[in-house]
């Protein structure tokens, strides 16, 4: 059975301007893509196969006006071609609609398989990142009875102690600087002002540092990890010296 793991990347600035490019690069490939397809159709009247998307990036990287293609890995584009096909493959099946352009902006995203990333020493690389990128794990919501023996055995030899924190904790509506719980966090509320000490939030941002913060607490202090009583989240919080480290698994 596989398992999905949430992580928060905390890149430098070189290696976020490598992200920012590839993210472009993604969205460029996906929409001229895109407009091929619908050219090729109203031309042709013909459906345009995974092969053929293939054939046309290469020919895009080679015709000398997007060179800058070379410069970010070739999987992430890649993956666009095979999600825009499956995206046409459902929506002839009648179970999605009209594949659209990606906007400028807004969420971008870029998909590395197994070949362009690489875990080494506790450590995660990118596929033309160079060094290595700091993260925090997010543990999915599952009880400690379901936790993978895998991800045991690959914190032992990274030399990292594996703490699990209570699917209920509060990460995202405690303020990671003073300890303050808000009352609600509605899903859709990205970033939020402490209305106790004034911090702007990121919200991801700011439930991982909890995260991290709670998980360190655990064998400092010998606290529980839970949803109830605001001192335990406060003196997790205060736990908390620095900023994220690669290879610290708090899940």
């Amino acid at each position: 059975m596989r398992t999905a793991y949430k992580v928060r990347v905390y890149p430098t600035a070189e290696q976020a301007a490598v992200l920012n490019r590839t993210f472009g690069c993604v969205r460029l490939v996906w929409n001229r893509v895109l407009a091929w397809r619908q050219a090729r159709y109203r031309a042709e009247c013909m459906r345009t196969s995974y092969a053929q998307t293939d054939r046309y990036l290469t020919e895009l990287k080679r015709d000398g006006d997007h060179d800058f293609l070379y410069e970010v890995s070739s999987v992430p584009l890649q993956q666009a071609l095979r999600h825009q096909h499956t995206a046409f493959v459902n929506f002839f099946a009648g179970r999605a609609k009209y594949p659209r352009f990606k906007p400028r902006h807004g969420r971008q995203s870029a998909t590395y398989t197994r070949s362009a990333f690489r875990w080494r020493d506790g450590r995660l690389f990118l596929a033309k990142m160079g060094d290595p990128i700091a993260f925090v794990w997010s543990w999915p919501e599952v009880g400690p009875a379901s936790i993978d023996p895998a991800t045991v055995t690959i914190s032992r030899r990274a030399g990292r102690r594996l703490v699990v924190i209570d699917r209920w904790f509060p990460s995202s509506k405690t303020c990671s600087a003073c300890g303050h719980l808000l009352a609600a966090l509605s899903l859709s509320t990205r970033h939020w002002t402490c209305p106790d000490c004034g911090t702007r939030h990121d919200r991801d941002v700011n439930a991982a540092k909890n995260i991290l913060a709670a998980g360190r607490a655990v064998p400092a202090c010998g606290a529980d990890v839970s949803p109830q009583g605001s001192s335990l989240r406060r003196s997790a919080v205060k736990q908390e010296a620095q900023p994220a480290r690669a290879g610290i698994p708090v899940l």
